[in-house]
């Protein structure tokens, strides 16, 4: 038991706001253990609900610039497993996966509505690397969402339609000191982005420098 630890929370928020159709009711609770497995193992899981009902809360100049119509009402379940394994003091490799499953009701006026049902999913794994003068960060991650979206205009109900989200990306930075107060970043990214007809894979360097002249003044810029 020493090995283990653990926590459970609740928070709850609730209000009928300051006019017209401005409340919120959210709930969020959450379930966490982690364990050590070995002086070089660990690894950890959480569970968390969420659920909120809520009417128009954005606040503009005008007072009456509001939707008496609007309303969100959704639900999500998600369960998070992680992971690290520690090589030796200057390596290290973490991992986190996420299952997410979503329901939303969300009607901005009264001539529309759209509920939909998602299911989701996020994985990534990323590899630490230190010594005295270079820290190498380098990983990947991987997003793949199924939603049924279903929508009404005007009392027309369309027939659901299915959308397939996928995103993935790579990346790698490498940090240099080229002396005690100034610090060399290089890096490039990769990624790969699809949501029905949208596809994209841009590439993406990157350059930046740091400079502590002084242990109170950091001067930082970068080149994307």
């Amino acid at each position: 038991l020493d090995r283990l630890s653990y926590s459970a929370g609740t928070i709850r928020e609730e209000t009928d706001g300051i006019r017209d159709n401005n409340d919120l009711d959210r709930s969020i609770h959450n379930v966490f253990f982690q364990a050590d497995l070995s002086h070089a193992d660990s690894a950890q899981v959480e569970l968390r609900w969420t659920d909120r009902n809520q009417g128009d809360r954005a606040l503009f100049f005008n007072p009456e610039s509001f939707s008496r119509e609007y309303r969100s009402d959704s639900q999500t379940r998600s369960v998070r497993l992680g992971g690290r394994h520690v090589f030796s003091p200057r390596s290290m490799l973490i991992g986190s996966y996420v299952h997410r499953r979503l329901n939303d009701d969300f009607t901005p006026d009264a001539t529309f509505r759209m509920l939909t049902e998602e299911t989701a999913d996020f994985a990534e794994i990323r590899y630490l690397w230190n010594s005295r003068v270079v820290h190498l960060t380098a990983g990947s991650g991987l997003y793949r969402g199924q939603a049924i979206k279903t929508t009404t205009r005007d009392g027309t109900t369309d027939p659901p339609r299915a959308v397939d989200v996928r995103h993935t990306n790579g990346y790698v930075y490498l940090d240099s000191a080229v002396r005690n107060t100034f610090t060399v970043t290089t890096g490039l990214s990769i990624e790969s982005f699809r949501d029905g007809d949208l596809n994209r894979k841009p590439l993406n360097p990157k350059f930046g420098v740091t400079w502590t002249p002084t242990p109170g003044t950091t001067v930082r810029g970068a080149v994307l």
